[in-house]
C-alpha cells in the first residue's frame, strides 16, 4: 500500500505529537513525576484508572482467525505490532533491530466520519538498531493521528504504517503466516527487509487469551510469529550492508491489562539453533518481586507445535545488572533461564548493555545472545529482552 503524502503533514504531526504527550502526561500517574526526565513508562500507559467501560474487554478466550486478526481492533483501547530480529552480514557483523507500531484509542466514541480529519485513534512508532561490533544503539520515535492516511492498519492485504514507515505483506498458506516487506528510514539508519514466516502463528495462553492479572479482564489477546526468515539491507553511516537472519513478530490487543500492584515486566523471546523458540514473560509487583501466578510462556518445537509454560516450568535468575547514566534505572541485563523438563539451561546476555529507550516512553529493549550453561557455554541461539517499570 502506498502511503499518501499530505501537504499539511508538519502541522498535523505537531498537533498529534502535542496531543499524545498531553494525554500521556495527564493520564499516566506516579512514575512520570518521579522520573525527572519527562518520560513515562509503558506500565503507566497500561494501568490507568479512568473509565474504560465503553471499550471492548478481553475477558475470555476468543477465536483468533487470519488474516482478519492481523489487522486493527479499534474497539479495544491499546494494540501493538512488534517486530524484533537479529541480523548478520557475511563477515559476521551482528545487528539487532526493533520496530513497533502502537495504536491507542483516546476515546471509545466513534468519530464523526463526515470529516477526513476526524479520528479517535493515535499511532506511535518506535524503531531501534543495535550495532554490536561498534557497541552503538540508535533509536527514533514518531507519532501521528489515524486521519488522512497518515497512520493506520489493515488486515487484507496486511499493512501497518505511520507516514512512510511501512510494513506490508500478504497471507501465506499456513495458519497466520505472512510474507512481509519492511521499509523504515530513520534519521541515523534505515532498514529494508523481506520477512517470510517459517512457522504458523502461536496462540499464547489459552488459545490466545493471555492472563496478566487476577481480574478476568487483566488480559490480552496475544499471538506471535516466532520464526521469520529475514533478508535485506541495513543502511548505517552512509554504508549499505547486506544482512540475513531471523525475526519475531508479536501482535497484542487489550483494554485493561495490568493489576494495580504490578509495576513492570520482563519479556523474553529466544530462538535456538536447534529450531525451538521460547516466549516467556514475568510480571513484577511493587516490592520488586515477581507477581504470583502470572509468569507464563510458550515453547515452540521446530515443526511449529507449541506447549504452554507455567511459572513452575521455568526458573529465571538475575546474573548481572547495568545502571543507566541517562535515567538512573538499573536493569538486569544477564539472566539464567532453566526449563528442566526440556533439558534447557541457558544464559541470556545483552549484546551491549545500553539498549535503553528514552523517548516519550522509557524501557529497555535489546538483542541478547543465548549460550548453553551446561558445559561449553557455546552460542546456541539469539533473542530479544524487554524490561519495563525499572
Amino acid at each position: 500500500m502506498q502511503v499518501r503524502r499530505i501537504v499539511h503533514w508538519t502541522i498535523v504531526f505537531g498537533s498529534a505529537a502535542a496531543f499524545l504527550i498531553w494525554w500521556m502526561n495527564s493520564s499516566l500517574q506516579g512514575e512520570t513525576e518521579n522520573s525527572g526526565d519527562g518520560t513515562a513508562s509503558i506500565v503507566q500507559m497500561l494501568s490507568e484508572e479512568d473509565d474504560d467501560s465503553k471499550f471492548a474487554k478481553v475477558v475470555r478466550p476468543a477465536r483468533i482467525s487470519f488474516p482478519a486478526d492481523h489487522g486493527p481492533h479499534p474497539d479495544f483501547r491499546t494494540e501493538w505490532w512488534y517486530f524484533t530480529g537479529n541480523l548478520s552480514t557475511s563477515d559476521k557483523a551482528h545487528y539487532g533491530y526493533q520496530f513497533t507500531i502502537f495504536r491507542r484509542a483516546v476515546s471509545a466514541d466513534r468519530p464523526d466520519l463526515s470529516s477526513d480529519w476526524a479520528t479517535n485513534q493515535i499511532y506511535m512508532a518506535h524503531v531501534a538498531l543495535t550495532d554490536v561490533k561498534e557497541g552503538s544503539y540508535y533509536s527514533e520515535e514518531r507519532f501521528n493521528r489515524k486521519a488522512l492516511g497518515m497512520a493506520g492498519a489493515q488486515s487484507a492485504p496486511f499493512s501497518v504504517w505511520l507516514d512512510d514507515w511501512v510494513i506490508e505483506g500478504v497471507s501465506e498458506n499456513c495458519y497466520g503466516c505472512l510474507d512481509i516487506r519492511m521499509n523504515i528510514a530513520a534519521k541515523d539508519f534505515s532498514l529494508s527487509l523481506d520477512l517470510t514466516s517459517l512457522k504458523p502463528a502461536v496462540l499464547h495462553g489459552e488459545g490466545g487469551y493471555s492472563r496478566k492479572g487476577a481480574e478476568p479482564d487483566s488480559a490480552s489477546y496475544y499471538y506471535s510469529l516466532t520464526r521469520i526468515a529475514t533478508t535485506g539491507y541495513v543502511m548505517l553511516n552512509d554504508r549499505k550492508y547486506s544482512v540475513s537472519g531471523t525475526s519475531w513478530m508479536d501482535h497484542e490487543w487489550f483494554t485493561s491489562v495490568l493489576d494495580a500492584k504490578q509495576v513492570g515486566w520482563n519479556w523474553f523471546s529466544v530462538q535456538l539453533e536447534d529450531g525451538r523458540d521460547i516466549m516467556f514473560f514475568q510480571l513484577r509487583i511493587e516490592n520488586g518481586g515477581a507477581a504470583e501466578s502470572f509468569h507464563e510462556g510458550t515453547l515452540v518445537n521446530p515443526h511449529g507445535e507449541w506447549i504452554r509454560l507455567s511459572d513452575q516450568d521455568v526458573r529465571l535468575t538475575e546474573l548481572r545488572t547495568w545502571k543507566s547514566e541517562k535515567s538512573g534505572s538499573e536493569y538486569p541485563v544477564d539472566w539464567k533461564m532453566e526449563i528442566p523438563e526440556h533439558n534447557l539451561s541457558l544464559t541470556l546476555s545483552a549484546v551491549i548493555d545500553d539498549q535503553e529507550r528514552i523517548d516519550s516512553l522509557k524501557y529497555w529493549e535489546g538483542a541478547i545472545n543465548v549460550t548453553d550453561q551446561e558445559g561449553s557455554n557455546k552460542l546456541v541461539g539469539k533473542g530479544y529482552l524487554e524490561m519495563t517499570g525499572y
